[in-house]
């Protein structure tokens, strides 16, 4: 990392490293990655197979586990000290954005959840987005195969699933992509 002169502030010693958000980035020195503060500060223990960067004080981890013999990920949430607020129990975990996360629990499709565990929008999208102004993308099964249309925050479809793939909204706009292949606004 290096200061707006071209000074390092924080020497190359990471094989990952993630800009900084809510004052720390993510980084990683081998195979697991953790979190550190301006300084160079680890702050989170590298123990994580991913990390979100921070939003909401809150950053989304994937841990490795042994269950009955088997190898398996779960995700979960942390907070800015490394300690879990939602123990990893996810099948898949998206940043919480607008007091929401996408999330999916083994055989479910994804719902969203608020900051303490709850569901919100209940589990039937086949993929899911983060919220951005007030919508996200999500992925339906429809009569022609799958397709993005957008929610609001109560799970109320607002635009109907007709695009290939979708993003989020930033400054009124979300990139789409049409059945022509091509991306539009």
């Amino acid at each position: 990392f290096i200061d707006k002169s071209g000074k390092y502030v924080i020497n190359p010693q990471y094989v990952i490293a993630t800009p900084f958000s809510e004052g720390l980035a993510i980084m990683s020195t081998g195979d697991k990655v953790g979190a550190i503060d301006p300084t160079g500060k680890i702050v989170v223990k590298p123990e994580f197979e991913t990390m979100t960067e921070y939003s909401q004080g809150l950053s989304a981890v994937v841990v490795r586990k042994q269950v009955s013999g088997l190898m398996v990920m779960d995700g979960g949430y942390v907070d800015r000290a490394g300690k879990y607020t939602l123990t990893p129990q996810f099948d898949g975990v998206g940043q919480f954005a607008e007091n929401l996360a996408a999330v999916r629990r083994l055989g479910q499709r994804w719902s969203y959840i608020d900051p303490k565990g709850n569901t919100v929008i209940p589990a039937k999208y086949e993929n899911s987005g983060r919220f951005s102004e007030g919508l996200a993308a999500v992925e339906l099964k429809v009569q022609n195969g799958y397709r993005w249309g957008f929610i609001d925050q109560t799970g109320k479809l607002v635009i109907e699933p007709r695009f290939y793939k979708a993003r989020f909204f930033s400054e009124g706009l979300a990139g789409v992509q049409a059945e022509s292949g091509l991306w539009g606004y």
